[in-house]
């Protein structure tokens, strides 16, 4: 299990090749990998997970596949706290006894939602990584440009992604929001409360 602390902003695309070039300025930032990430969400088609504000998903990356799940959590000023649990998989839909039984709860029937599961939307994206250490406190810094799609409801519908999210590895959850006041002031940002699979479900509606 890992507690995810992450500080998510939106960015207009036009700004992406500046705020990379401000990130390749930064001296305490080491770019780590540009990829491509493919993830597929799932809940029931009576979005059992969802009332509960569970996110279920399996990402597929070049080197790695691994099924998801972030519990409820809190958001505050768009600083998003919650939890969350990764296994590595080789199937495409995710395998439920994989995560640990305290996560589900009273009366949820853990067997009968396996079985009822499917693929609501996908997340297609590009993401730039950096590594950030600062004043002993470390975290990654991403920009993500893709778009959310779904077809569930028998018409596809899309939405873009353009994010840059600041996710703590360790230390202070402060120095955070102490890096990006420059980057909100120069590039224009703005502090996001919705989650890529919140974007994903608003589709459904």
């Amino acid at each position: 299990m890992n507690k995810e602390v992450e500080l998510k902003l939106l960015i207009a695309q036009e700004q992406h090749k500046a705020f990379i070039e401000y990130m390749e300025s930064v001296d305490k930032a080491v770019f780590i990998k540009r990829e491509q990430l493919k993830n597929d969400y799932f809940d029931t088609k009576e979005l059992q997970l969802s009332r509960f504000k569970m996110g279920l998903r399996i990402r597929a990356a070049d080197t790695y596949k691994e099924q998801t799940i972030k519990t409820a959590g809190e958001v505050c000023d768009g600083v998003h706290v919650r939890h969350e649990y990764n296994y590595p998989v080789e199937a495409n839909i995710p395998n439920l006894d994989l995560f640990p039984k305290k996560i589900w709860p009273n009366g949820f029937d853990v067997k009968q939602i396996q079985q009822d599961l499917t693929c609501l939307f996908s997340t297609h994206f590009t993401r730039n990584t950096w590594k950030v250490e600062l004043e002993g406190t470390q975290f990654e810094v991403v920009l993500d440009d893709g778009e959310v799609i779904s077809g569930f409801t028998g018409k596809e519908r899309k939405l873009p992604i353009s994010e840059v999210e600041l996710e703590l590895i360790s230390g202070n959850p402060d120095a955070l929001v102490e890096f990006a006041k420059p980057l909100i002031e120069q590039f224009g940002l703005q502090k996001s409360e919705v989650s890529k699979a919140q974007r994903g479900y608003s589709l459904l509606r």
